[in-house]
């Protein structure tokens, strides 16, 4: 076997393997977490009645507070929308799917994701080249307990 050919067969063979994994039909599971360097985490409802998860950017959202804050001190407050809004991503829990309460334990089978991963692929919804089946994320209620969400990406035009 020559170079060129054995060359062609090992890149042939990374090529499948990459082609394979990239049309996973596996859910995958973000552990949200409101201490997270990132991002701040924002929900509308409570516990099992949550309907939507921001996830806005922490400097961003940092500066914008203290730039209000320090306009109220000295007067110079005229409302919110006049402020940048900070970057965000806007998560809404699947209308009609059930919330789920699982233990820690049950985590470790689960295919967790990171927040790059979150930032990167989630936008891809309906597409067919779709790197996950659907997306969940796991809320921490208690010592070692979650609450499981199914999810959707929503785009917002600003």
């Amino acid at each position: 076997m020559n170079v060129i050919s054995y060359k062609l067969i090992i890149t042939l063979f990374f090529l499948s393997s990459i082609l394979y994994s990239q049309t996973k039909n596996d859910d995958v599971y973000y552990m949200l977490n409101e201490n997270h360097k990132d991002y701040i985490l924002r929900t509308t409802g409570e516990n099992t009645n949550i309907s939507m998860f921001s996830l806005y950017d922490r400097i961003e959202y940092e500066k914008r507070e203290e730039q209000i804050k320090k306009d109220k001190k000295e007067g110079k407050f005229n409302s919110y929308q006049f402020y940048k809004r900070p970057q965000e991503f806007i998560f809404i829990k699947i209308y009609g799917s059930k919330v789920d309460i699982i233990n820690h334990c049950d985590t470790h089978f689960l295919n967790l994701v990171n927040y790059k991963w979150i930032q990167d692929n989630t936008w891809k919804e309906h597409n067919p080249n779709i790197l996950f089946k659907d997306l969940y994320f796991l809320l921490k209620v208690e010592k070692d307990k979650y609450l499981k969400f199914k999810v959707r990406r929503t785009v917002i035009a600003r």
